[in-house]
């Protein structure tokens, strides 16, 4: 599980509690079929580029003045003292799948009017 609604559910994508108040159907739909389009703040993946050439992808879970903290996808924590940054380079897929490959449009249809009564 990987969204969460009032609490319930999963913290490794977007709560979903009041989605139709921020989104539209339309909207809802096309993040569920083209999960790439836009991701959220603090769900993609960032790329690193150390000072001493060394790359680190993760999430970024919390920043501070000082260091950057991202969580990697075989969950390590990992802190990233910002001055050891080179650059940096957030990610352009999403890891949730295209859910029409999934559902049927049927399913999608009852998800989206789910999703829809979330205010």
């Amino acid at each position: 599980v990987c969204h969460s609604i009032k609490g319930q559910g999963g913290k490794a994508a977007p709560d979903l509690t009041n989605v139709a108040s921020r989104q539209t159907r339309e909207f809802m739909l096309e993040s569920m079929i083209f999960p790439s389009a836009a991701i959220a703040e603090n769900f993609g993946t960032t790329l690193f580029l150390l000072k001493d050439d060394i790359q680190l992808e993760g999430i970024i879970t919390r920043r501070t003045r000082d260091k950057v903290i991202i969580k990697t996808k075989d969950n390590r924590v990992i802190e990233i003292p910002k001055k050891n940054i080179e650059a940096r380079k957030p990610s352009t897929i999403s890891p949730m799948p295209a859910m029409d490959k999934i559902l049927t449009k049927r399913e999608l249809r009852d998800v989206i009017a789910f999703l829809a009564t979330l205010k």
